[in-house]
């Protein structure tokens, strides 16, 4: 692709003082550690924050009319200029909220296994079985980088419950052009 043609205006800053005080202390902080426009930080709090939200929220536009808190942002510079480590930094706390429910699956699935493996040991060795240990619970998905239209949608569908979870989804790509392309 060629490169993207200089702007014909100057851009404007990115307006902090929409958000609250310690969201743009934090843009502010990550902007100037990672010598980076605050817009980049800024757009991965945005991102982050509808994904905190989900559809617990909504806001009344006119009538019967609600929107929730679906915001796609897309962030485009040069290469090498800081996007992906300022994004990530923002997103961190997402992708924490991943990593434990992943580790929380795992190791309940790991129980699983181990009393099934167990009853069945019982049943042979003709023993009363172990105590009931349950099915492990789906993992609820806060995030992604799978963008295809079945993953999400089979993520949805799981965030949904029971237990009645929020079905908010973070889809995040560090390639735009695929997930262009995958559309």
């Amino acid at each position: 692709l060629p490169p993207l043609p200089p702007p014909k205006a100057p851009v404007p800053a990115c307006p902090l003082h929409f958000f609250p005080p310690t969201v743009s202390a934090c843009i502010e902080n990550v902007a100037g550690n990672m010598r980076t426009p605050p817009d980049y930080a800024a757009i991965g709090c945005l991102a982050a924050a509808a994904r905190a939200v989900g559809i617990s929220r909504n806001i009344a536009m006119e009538g019967r009319w609600r929107e929730k808190a679906n915001i796609y942002v897309v962030l485009i510079a040069p290469p090498s200029s800081g996007k992906t480590p300022s994004i990530d930094y923002t997103l961190a706390p997402i992708l924490d909220l991943q990593e434990k429910e992943n580790a929380r699956y795992a190791a309940e699935s790991l129980a699983y296994s181990t009393y099934i493996a167990e009853c069945k040991d019982a049943r042979r060795r003709g023993n009363d079985p172990p105590s009931v240990v349950s099915k492990p619970q789906p993992p609820a998905h806060y995030w992604t980088g799978n963008f295809t239209t079945e993953a999400v949608a089979s993520m949805l569908q799981q965030n949904v419950g029971p237990p009645l979870r929020n079905p908010a989804l973070l889809v995040h790509t560090d390639e735009f052009l695929a997930f262009i392309r995958s559309l």
